[in-house]
């Protein structure tokens, strides 16, 4: 289930097995929906590479980096809630 999501929502389910290395992202739509000063959402894209860039350091290290990134690429206070999770599988 999304974080915040209503429990009786038909998602749909999927079972992954993860491995060695793997990283596992949860957040709440307040972090991709950021605005910039140019008035442009983050979006899926960009936090994507950012993922990618940062998927070989521990999990508080990826965590720190996304918000640090996120807080640089936007350049304006932060409106809307956000919630971010990253579990890294060792």
């Amino acid at each position: 289930m999304p974080l915040g999501g209503p429990v009786t929502f038909p998602y749909k389910q999927e079972e992954i097995d993860l491995k060695s290395g793997d990283v596992v992202i949860m957040m709440t739509d307040g972090l991709t929906e950021r605005f910039n000063q140019q008035k442009n959402m983050l979006g899926q894209e960009k936090l994507c590479e950012w993922l990618v860039k940062y998927a070989n350091e521990e999990s508080k290290k990826i965590l720190d980096s996304i918000i640090t990134e996120t807080n640089s690429w936007a350049g304006t206070e932060q409106r809307d809630d956000i919630t971010l999770c990253v579990v890294k599988i060792n």
